[in-house]
């Protein structure tokens, strides 16, 4: 029995109605945050790459400081360096970088062509086959999502956009997929606070936090509502269920940070849903309720030894 198979038998149900909760609390705080970052690109003229740098290095300084976790630096330093940069720091980088040359619904759309990218290399690699209830919520999630990104400002999808926003679908699979074994070793939370650092550390070298924008208070207010709730918060509870759950029913369940964002660019920014984005969104919720409310088969007994009679 693989690694993926001996986590998943040995969940209890609890833990995997907490995992649901998490994730769906950090979809719609993503949500709310990349609307919010929409108006610190497109109003405030900020660098995707500064905000990147201020939110990782805030976050993981802060997690850092009141978990102190422990680590085998010999061990574990450049698992978590690869995860850093090439997960926290890349899959931010390029959505943030989508949504400045487009808007919060295309990005949101393309990076959640994520789920399929997960069930595919689950598949190839044999961590776990997916069940058919999860493989439909993918194709709903999946759906749901272009209808969302179709509807209103979502439309206009450029090069560029799709460029960085493709991106941002490979980066967040590889999030999800990665760290896996370095969870079950030092844990979801200590595995964030350290991610978090080293991606820091290695956005600083391209856009150092001191090299600010001119910000009004209030702006720095819309930028710590953005580090706090749309980063240390979000990426934390998200990986906690990530560690308590499959990555394909994880990415799933993220997509309703598509919904979030519909909702907070509707009473934020004033973008009104066509009929269509309703639609979508409720495919979207249909899809984290097939995933989420999926039940789970109880392990079979171990099988013991024959005993021969004498």
């Amino acid at each position: 029995m693989n690694f993926a198979r001996q986590r998943r038998l040995a969940w209890p149900p609890s833990d995997h109605r907490l995992a649901v909760v998490a994730v769906l609390v950090a979809a719609c705080l993503w949500g709310l945050s990349g609307t919010l970052a929409q108006i610190l690109f497109q109003q405030l003229l900020v660098s995707p790459a500064w905000l990147v740098t201020v939110r990782m290095l805030g976050s993981g300084l802060v997690l850092s400081l009141v978990l102190r976790p422990k680590i085998n630096l010999r061990r574990d330093l450049l698992p978590l360096a690869v995860f850093g940069i090439l997960g926290l720091g890349l899959v931010q980088f390029t959505y943030f970088a989508a949504i400045a040359v487009s808007n919060v619904a295309t990005a949101t759309f393309l990076q959640y062509l994520s789920p399929a990218l997960v069930v595919g290399w689950q598949l190839v690699a044999r961590e776990v086959r997916p069940a058919v209830r999860v493989v439909g919520g993918v194709a709903l999630a999946v759906l749901g999502t272009t209808l969302l990104a179709l509807s209103g400002a979502g439309a206009d999808i450029s090069p560029a956009a799709l460029f960085f926003g493709l991106g941002s679908a490979v980066a967040a699979a590889f999030y999800t997929l990665y760290p896996a074994r370095l969870m079950a070793r030092i844990g979801p939370w200590p595995t964030t606070a350290y991610g978090f650092v080293a991606g820091g550390v290695a956005f600083s070298l391209f856009a150092p936090p001191w090299h600010a924008p001119a910000l009004t208070p209030s702006d720095w207010l819309l930028v710590a509502a953005v580090v706090v709730g749309g980063t240390l918060i979000p990426f934390g509870l998200y990986l906690w269920g990530v560690s308590r759950m499959t990555a394909t029913e994880a990415a799933v369940i993220a997509t309703a940070e598509a919904a979030a964002a519909a909702l907070a660019g509707g009473l934020i920014l004033g973008q009104v849903l066509s009929v269509q984005g309703y639609a979508g969104g409720g495919l979207v919720v249909g899809a984290v309720s097939m995933v989420s409310l999926a039940r789970r088969r109880p392990a079979p007994p171990p099988e013991l030894p024959i005993r021969s009679e004498t």
